[in-house]
């Protein structure tokens, strides 16, 4: 009789601990293919869920999901769907002014700064050598929501007096490296990367850089309805993380806390971005 209610009692247990497990869903912003992500963000997962467990004395379950594009992503953030997620600066910005706002919890650390790079590049042999010359000719975007891929380059390229009209063409391929694959093709004569797929799929024979597209590196950010004491937890374990393999993997050297000011640039370059589409007049 002892032994059946000791039994009762640890089945008991074990499923009082089930019940107390802290599901947390986590999205991601694709800039990469999904099985690279996947590769990307799957160890800063798990190096973050056990301190996670460890400071709030609970089991914790972490669920990946990479959305398809950031359209998407963004709705499910307004929908409040996911709890935490990797976004980029624009998505940020965005996330921030909903009616449910999403808040820092930390930014991605690139060799010690809180910046990333994208690019806007041509061929060697194009013969285009500022933004200037681009006047006449085919540029590729990436995602039409994307900072480095979208708002950020409108937003020279208006300072260099082009906008849609100036272009021959426009197109919104997605990706960053579908951009780079572009360019290089001769399909597009210039287009918005990334630095990364700018290490990975250029050469310096191959490429001109017109202009360095200064951005703020990727934030973390969560659902403002979450627990003070989870969100806290979150910040933490990603702010501890040392392990190389770790960090090499996402792509960073750590992450640190920022504030919403530093953001301030980002959301002036959105705005400004309206413009890259001529408004046209209506008929009196």
């Amino acid at each position: 009789m002892l032994r059946l209610v000791t039994t009762i009692g640890l089945l008991c247990a074990f499923a009082m601990a089930q019940d107390q497990t802290l599901h947390l869903n986590f999205g991601v912003f694709p800039t990469d293919k999904p099985k690279v992500m996947y590769q990307k963000l799957k160890p800063v997962i798990e190096a973050i869920r056990k301190p996670i467990a460890h400071q709030l004395g609970r089991p914790v379950s972490i669920h990946l999901r990479l959305f398809d594009d950031i359209s998407q992503g963004r709705g499910e953030l307004e929908q409040g769907r996911v709890d935490f997620a990797r976004v980029d600066s624009s998505g940020f910005v965005f996330a921030n002014q909903l009616q449910n706002p999403y808040v820092l919890l930390a930014v991605e650390l690139n060799k010690g700064l809180k910046r990333s790079n994208g690019l806007i590049v041509t061929r060697a042999d194009s013969g285009i050598q500022t933004l200037e010359d681009l006047k006449g000719k085919r540029f590729a975007f990436g995602d039409p929501l994307s900072s480095t891929g979208s708002f950020l380059p409108k937003a020279l390229l208006l300072h260099a007096g082009i906008d849609a009209k100036n272009l021959r063409s426009h197109d919104y391929l997605d990706r960053s490296d579908f951009a780079v694959f572009s360019v290089l093709s001769g399909t597009h004569d210039a287009g918005a990367i990334s630095a990364e797929h700018f290490q990975k799929h250029c050469d310096l024979e191959d490429i001109h850089v017109l202009q360095v597209v200064e951005d703020v590196s990727n934030p973390w950010i969560c659902n403002s309805t979450l627990d003070q004491e989870i969100r806290e937890a979150i910040t933490s374990a990603l702010i501890v993380i040392e392990d190389s393999e770790v960090l090499d993997a996402l792509g960073c050297s750590g992450f640190i806390e920022a504030s919403v000011d530093e953001f301030r640039i980002i959301e002036d370059a959105m705005k400004e971005a309206n413009n890259f589409m001529p408004q046209t007049s209506s008929p009196e």
